[in-house]
């Protein structure tokens, strides 16, 4: 929503038909006489401008950043499902008896690091979630 503020003090227009000129050809002349900025307004407008830009910027950011996690969401939740699954307890079980080889990583199987992802998405998305609602207000 833009909203457009007019102050009768800061502007002051004055309409005028041309003396002797037929109705249809007839001008509206506007005279505009506004006052000169004052430091405090410019100041204002530059404020404001930089706000735009910082927002535009972290709009598109985090839109590319939703993109990209919109690509990923399905491998998340395969990864959250297998990690409460008889084939991770499998899996872990094979590492701890030394069954996966050394140059495979396994962080997967480590309890804690599937664990911190899941807490901390569920944080990021309650994150999310406030913040569209703090946006609808």
């Amino acid at each position: 929503m833009f909203r457009k503020r007019i102050s009768d003090d800061r502007i002051d227009i004055e309409k005028t038909m041309q003396p002797n000129c037929d109705k249809r050809k007839a001008n509206v002349m506007a005279k505009v006489n506004v006052k000169q900025a004052d430091s405090k307004q410019l100041n204002r407008i530059k404020r404001m401008e930089s706000y735009l830009g910082e927002t535009a910027l972290t709009v598109k950011e985090l839109s590319l950043a939703l993109e990209k996690y919109e690509k990923m969401e399905k491998k998340y939740y395969k990864l959250e499902d297998y990690y409460g699954s008889s084939a991770w307890l499998d899996d872990f079980e094979a590492d701890e008896a030394g069954f996966i080889p050394s140059e495979i990583k396994r962080g997967v199987l480590s309890e804690d690091a599937v664990y911190n992802l899941i807490v901390e998405h569920k944080e990021l998305m309650k994150r999310m979630q406030r913040a569209v609602l703090r946006s609808m207000e």
